[in-house]
């Protein structure tokens, strides 16, 4: 998704995270037309909201705002792929919490996760992705 987004799409994207609204500042750097050509084309690919207090990043807005090679994903690629920042951080702890297991540093009272929401929320997709991740690298 993040190969979708341009510069200016990413300017907008955080301008909007910081104020929730289309201001002066903002169309000083890009020009009102594309601003609002751009916000709609956001609101379609699903990373905004428009609300009653103005926009809001959807979770898949904050991940792509983040960037594909933040974090472990600039280590192993594929994480890139999660879909919401929330899964990405979820990902990464467990990552760590396998990692501090096999270091040895942890001998008991060992961390435990789990992942309660509705339904088709990528709980299994991630928990399977996170074991695939750990097999690959002889971790599990």
């Amino acid at each position: 998704m993040n190969g979708l987004l341009d510069r200016k799409d990413r300017l907008i994207l955080q301008h909007l995270c910081q104020h929730g609204k289309v201001t002066e500042r903002l169309l000083e750097l890009v020009c009102k037309t594309t601003t609002y050509r751009r916000i709609e084309k956001l609101l379609r690919m699903g990373l905004l909201t428009r609300g009653e207090e103005g926009y809001q990043l959807t979770p898949a807005g904050q991940k792509a705002l983040l960037g594909q090679q933040e974090g472990l994903a600039g280590t192993w690629p594929h994480l890139a792929a999660i879909p919401t920042a929330y899964h990405l951080a979820m990902a990464e702890l467990i990552i760590a919490a396998v990692s501090a297991r096999i270091s040895g540093l942890f001998s008991e009272h060992l961390p435990s996760f789990l992942l309660v929401g509705p339904t088709m929320g990528w709980k299994t997709s991630h928990g399977r992705l996170c074991r695939t991740a750990d097999k690959a690298h002889g971790y599990l």
